[in-house]
């Protein structure tokens, strides 16, 4: 496709979607906690990171990653949902349900400042403010892009926001300072470049 930069073949494939089941997830730390979750159990565990006395145990029912800790929250993504659980007791601090035609999450999101961000299946990004679960913004793919296609894995890093998904890597340069807006962005592609990176 003219104008977006890919790396292998099939980048943001129709269809692509998330696994369904528990996706493993290094030990997060969090303050004086860290949370380790057994990829053969169903459980989250979390210990005093000092002394590694279990502190509480929670089911990972339709989970199926840990996004990370922020604060002294854990934030947890589902198949159908993003909840925060407070690290101190693991009691649910706030739900935000998805609905069904923001499609599933199709891939990991990213934290920044006070707020996360969701790849959805329906091909767009959704931003959650970190403190309540409720929807700051919501951004869509171009309407250029390829019919069917998924984000995928997201990572923001000077200026671009790159998702990388099951067959390739797409990135995307955002026009002026001010990405995660209310309603659809303006965006510029970035035309394919030359020789090695």
């Amino acid at each position: 496709m003219p104008g977006m930069m890919r790396v292998g073949a099939g980048a943001n494939t129709p269809g692509a979607r998330m696994a369904s089941g528990w996706a493993a997830a290094p030990p997060v730390i969090c303050g004086d906690r860290v949370v380790f979750t057994p990829h053969a159990e169903p459980v989250l565990n979390c210990l005093d990171l000092f002394t590694g006395r279990l502190l509480w145990k929670k089911k990972k029912g339709s989970f199926l990653y840990v996004a990370g800790g922020f604060a002294d929250r854990l934030l947890l993504v589902g198949s159908d949902s993003v909840a925060a659980f407070d690290m101190a007791d693991g009691k649910a601090a706030w739900t935000h349900k998805l609905q069904p035609s923001e499609g599933r999450p199709c891939g990991r999101g990213v934290a920044t400042d006070d707020h996360f961000h969701l790849p959805l299946s329906s091909g767009q990004i959704c931003t959650l403010a970190l403190s309540d679960g409720n929807v700051s913004s919501r951004t869509y793919l171009p309407e250029s892009s390829d019919e069917g296609a998924v984000l995928g894995n997201l990572v923001m890093s000077q200026g671009l926001v790159l998702a990388l998904g099951p067959e390739g890597l797409t990135a995307y340069e955002q026009r002026g300072r001010r990405l995660w807006c209310g309603s659809r962005p303006h965006w510029r592609k970035i035309p394919p470049t030359a020789g090695p990176c």
